[in-house]
């Protein structure tokens, strides 16, 4: 139990002491996005035109499903891959991320291509409406707009060092207002913790 307490505080440390990504670059025009189309079959779809940011390590294109497929991007100038990663099935909503190994220069005019294979699922493509000339292409075909793409690098401040700010914005839409309330929880959380492992200790004994 002491060696599971411990290996527990020593990854929650860990974490803390890791900087979260934060969202370096937007193709959205607008701050919300729309259904452009959905895919039932084998799909492959290129998107050009795109900026990928210098230090990108997580491409996050706006797919949609209740249980997503295997999924592969890559990031192509001229022809060839300058970044590529897959990310495993199962994800859900729009919480698609391919972590993509970070380039130290920005690379414009780049064409983003994203290939799975659907069968019993249906995977939709989240954007924003464009003129055929500028538009994603699906399986050779141009889709009525552009999906869009968000582009994720490493922050340069830790979750530790963003431990107050976390705790005025747990504080929002909340009838008692106080830093107290996050030390409150902290503490009824460390006691279930207690309680647990007290339980746990008596009835091996």
């Amino acid at each position: 139990m002491a060696l599971s307490l411990l290996l527990i505080s020593t990854a929650m440390a860990l974490v803390l002491a890791h900087a979260p990504t934060v969202l370096s670059r937007t193709n959205r025009a607008l701050p919300t996005a729309d259904l452009v189309t959905s895919a039932t079959g084998p799909t492959r779809f290129c998107q050009a035109g795109e900026y990928l940011p210098a230090g990108t390590t997580a491409i996050r294109p706006w797919l949609a499903a209740n249980s997503g497929p295997r999924v592969r991007l890559e990031a192509i100038s001229g022809t060839r891959a300058i970044a590529a990663g897959e990310t495993g099935s199962g994800w859900t909503s729009r919480e698609l991320t391919v972590s993509v190994a970070p380039l130290k220069h920005a690379v414009s005019d780049v064409t983003i291509c994203v290939s799975f294979q659907v069968r019993d699922e249906e995977v939709e493509f989240v954007g924003f409406p464009s003129p055929l000339s500028s538009a994603a292409v699906s399986n050779g075909r141009p889709l009525p707009g552009r999906l869009a793409i968000e582009y994720l690098r490493p922050g340069s401040r830790s979750w530790t060092s963003q431990l107050l700010e976390i705790a005025r914005r747990i504080q929002f839409g909340r009838s008692l207002t106080g830093h107290w309330i996050v030390g409150l929880l902290l503490a009824l959380t460390a006691g279930l913790v207690a309680l647990v492992s007290v339980a746990l200790i008596g009835e091996l004994r």
